[in-house]
């Protein structure tokens, strides 16, 4: 990835057909970029008012998101792991509690500890009712005997996981192809976009998130159904709300375990820098002004460091996931001001970042357009 002081420079809007043009490099790198970002999202169990074109705008607001603000999505996917980890095995111990004296039955599994914490179940009354559980509440009345433990089987959180296996697979194939031309552009000495190293941090993020949720059922619509004949009166905080039930929060009633905790807090605290880190190596490449190459510098040297301050943040004290931030309000911490101050110098740096990306291809090395002969032949969309 040679950017040398001053290139040869290709001005305006380059035509495909002789080769590499601005059309191509703008289709390989967004459609990566929007494979990336959309099959990987696994979003929670959609509240049941929720119709199909609701459900697509919450999804497109989370690739959005994931678009703008790539440390979150990763963020949330990873810390719900050490949860997901603990309530398999409180739920083994209360299976084995249950079961004194009687066959055992298949451990739960951690599709189905996925399937609690994302909504996955509900009650149902006679009248037709139904009352969304969150993680605490299924503990609670599953541990009081109010409701049995769910028979609920891999098979059948399959039927109801949409998981696109061919989506997947085009993601997998372009991913491939669009790695393996940017090395091979790097191996012939041909220079690369930042929109180029942009989409590769996009990439990783991606590998990240289908790491964590890859137990996680995909586009589940509906929850599965407990049938009871009242809402049981041990637990008043059931209440029928399907349009309230985003189910963010992390479940309060689990001991997490601490060594997959500190585990999992890296693991963020890494991800959240992949991003700068990526932006960080066009440190040396062409711009087109000294102020371009400088905003570049220091919008990429933010974007590391605010992200990586915000993860520490988010670890140490934990405030963002146990409640919601009310910018609204009087700010009432020390700790709030920080964040909200993080918050602004990420949002105007991302902002420069995914916009200099697209700026920057109105004059760039001749190199750009040369095409690495061989990754022709690879599938690519």
């Amino acid at each position: 990835m040679v950017n040398t002081t001053h290139p040869e420079l290709y001005h305006g809007w380059k035509p495909d057909p002789n080769g590499r043009g601005t059309a191509a490099l703008l289709y390989s790198s967004l459609v990566t970029i929007f494979l990336c970002t959309w099959s990987a999202l696994h979003i929670n169990v959609p509240p049941d008012a929720y119709g199909p074109w609701r459900v697509l705008m919450l999804k497109l607001q989370w690739m959005l998101l994931t678009v703008f603000a790539p440390e979150y999505t990763v963020g949330m996917a990873c810390w719900r792991l050490p949860w997901v980890v603990a309530l398999k095995k409180r739920l083994a111990k209360l299976q084995a509690d249950m079961e004194k004296g009687e066959s055992s039955t298949e451990p739960k599994s951690l599709a189905f500890c996925q399937l609690v914490i994302m909504g996955g179940f509900c009650l149902q009354t006679p009248d037709g009712s139904r009352y969304r559980l969150d993680v605490d509440q299924f503990l609670t009345l599953v541990e009081a005997r109010n409701i049995p433990l769910p028979d609920v089987s891999e098979r059948d959180i399959g039927d109801r996981s949409k998981a696109d296996w061919l989506l997947k697979t085009l993601t997998i194939v372009q991913v491939l192809w669009f790695v393996v031309q940017v090395i091979g552009r790097a191996i012939q000495h041909l220079p690369v976009t930042p929109l180029e190293l942009m989409t590769l941090a996009y990439v990783s993020y991606a590998l990240v998130i289908y790491g964590a949720w890859f137990t996680k059922p995909k586009d589940v619509l509906t929850p599965f159904v407990l049938r009871v004949d009242k809402v049981p009166e041990i637990y008043p905080r059931i209440e029928r709300h399907p349009e309230k039930c985003q189910l963010n929060g992390p479940p309060y009633s689990i001991e997490r375990q601490s060594s997959i905790t500190i585990l999992v807090s890296v693991l963020i605290i890494g991800s959240s820098c992949v991003f700068g880190v990526f932006h960080l190596i066009a440190w040396n490449f062409f711009f087109q002004t000294s102020v371009e190459k400088m905003l570049w510098r220091i919008s990429s040297a933010l974007c590391l460091g605010t992200a990586s301050l915000f993860s520490l943040y988010v670890i140490l004290v934990g405030d963002l996931f146990k409640r919601r931030v009310e910018f609204f309000t009087p700010i009432k911490s020390f700790s709030e001001v920080i964040v909200i101050m993080l918050g602004i110098v990420y949002i105007a740096a991302r902002l420069y970042l995914l916009g200099a990306v697209f700026a920057d291809l109105r004059a760039v090395p001749v190199g750009v357009y040369s095409t690495v002969n061989w990754a022709r032949y690879i599938p690519h969309i």
